[in-house]
Formats: structure tokens, sequence, C-alpha cells
């Protein structure tokens, strides 16, 4: 035997969404001749069935909620999950960014050292030759101190580390 509640599930589900809001016969047409019903109770009989048309609209309105209700929740559900799905997919993107940065960084740092590694080792053999010119200077004015001290008796001068050749 179904329960009580049972027997409201399988009647909303054997009538998809019944309608008694439309008219019904009139009871009174139904009686036989001879029949000892008065108008009275066929009223009572038609007023127990509308309120029993109430609350199974009632419980069928109400598991239609209910079931609105459900779907509602589970596009929310849902709606969240993509929301922390999208999040999820930028932050390992944005976790991804720094080390390409850093690796980009490194590699320009590395082209600055190894240009200034060339600009030096250029620079040297750009200004060889003048250094030796400049150098040639400075042994000059070292021999002509020399000789200055000498002339004025003072007697040759210490040697210079920078004199000796």
């Amino acid at each position: 035997m179904v329960s009580k509640p049972g027997r409201w599930q399988a009647l909303s589900k054997a009538v998809s969404a019944p309608d008694f809001t439309k008219p019904r016969p009139d009871f009174a047409k139904f009686v036989p001749p001879g029949c000892d019903i008065r108008s009275r109770d066929i009223e009572q009989l038609t007023d127990r069935v509308k309120s029993v048309r109430v609350v199974v609209n009632a419980i069928v309105e109400g598991q239609q909620a209910k079931a609105e209700l459900k779907r509602m929740e589970a596009d929310k559900q849902a709606a969240i999950r993509a929301d922390v799905e999208r999040v999820k997919a930028k932050m390992l993107a944005a976790a991804n960014v720094v080390p390409q940065v850093t690796k980009h960084l490194e590699e320009h740092a590395d082209r600055i050292v190894s240009r200034g590694d060339d600009v030096m080792n250029r620079s040297d053999k750009v200004c060889a030759p003048h250094v030796a010119m400049l150098d040639e200077s400075d042994h000059g004015l070292d021999d002509l101190e020399s000789v200055l001290q000498v002339m004025g008796n003072g007697g040759p001068l210490p040697s210079s580390g920078s004199s000796e050749r």
C-alpha cells in the first residue's frame, strides 16, 4: 500500500499539472431519480470536491516550485563553479608570467653585460696607439726632469717606476 505522501506524488506524476479550475459537471445530474439526496448534500459534496481540488492544485504547484528551486540552485552552483574555474585559470596564467618576465630580464641583462665587455675590448684596441704615445710623452718628461735635476746640481733623480723601460 502506498503511503499518503506517496499517493499524492503518484497522482502528480500520473497527471502532469492537472487543472481543477475548469467547471465540473453538476452532481445533481448524476443522482438517479427517487434517490434521497438533498441539494444541500450535493452542495456539501461539491464544496468538498472544490477543497480537494484546491489542495491538489497547491500540492502540484508546490512540487513545481520545488523543482524550479532545485533547477535555480543547480544553475547558481554551475555559475559559481564557472567563476571559480575562470579565477583559477587566471591565477595559473599569472603564476606563469613571473618566470617569463624573469627570464626576459636576465636575457636583457646578459646582452648588456656582454656588450659592455665588447665595448671595453674595443676601447682598449682603439686607444692602444694613443696610450703608447702618452707613455712615450711621459718617458720624455721623466728624461727632461732628470736633465733639469742634473743641471740644477741636485744630482740624478731617483728612478721612478714609470721611467723604466
